[in-house]
């Protein structure tokens, strides 16, 4: 390997080293055909894609570098646009959502409008437990409501025995 594909492997290995960032299992790299940006454009990268994560609200953005987005021309901002709106279409079709805000229905469940019975889902459970949740069925699965309880342990769903399939 040369030049910046060398550079990106290599700070792909000091985030694997690194204990305090040992919440991460993908990742996923672009770059250009000809590695034509430099540090410049790749902070101003970097800036672009952290802010856009963030206003999605799916994830917590754990980017210690203090970003500021840097001085590009506006040719230059353009082209970074460009390749960013690539890179998010590439994302998405990998299956990765990290760009898009989840669904707005939550908003409205939180402001009280009323849904469709069976979009929602109600778990309660009384006692040492204490589980009260709301889920909103979605066209990505469920997505449990800001400030639902549950029980955070792992219970098989089916006993092991007692039960023909």
């Amino acid at each position: 390997m040369q030049g910046k594909t060398a550079g990106i492997l290599q700070r792909l290995q000091e985030h694997k080293r690194d204990t305090d960032k040992d919440y991460w299992t993908e990742a996923v790299v672009f770059t250009t055909s000809a590695n034509y940006f430099g540090l410049t454009e790749i902070s101003w990268l970097e800036n672009y894609f952290c802010s856009l994560a963030k206003n999605a609200k799916r994830y917590i953005v754990k980017n210690s570098n203090h970003l500021a987005p840097e001085n590009v021309t506006m040719e230059k901002e353009s082209e970074l646009e460009e390749f960013a709106e690539y890179a998010k279409i590439v994302i998405g079709v990998l299956g990765y959502k990290i760009f898009e805000p989840l669904d707005t229905m939550l908003d409205k469940i939180a402001n009280g409008v009323k849904e469709k019975e069976n979009a929602l889902l109600y778990l309660r459970k009384g006692g040492a437990e204490n589980i009260n949740s709301i889920c909103l069925r979605t066209a990505e699965g469920f997505v449990v409501k800001k400030g639902s309880v549950t029980k955070m342990s792992h219970i098989d769903t089916i006993p092991s025995r007692g039960y023909f399939i």
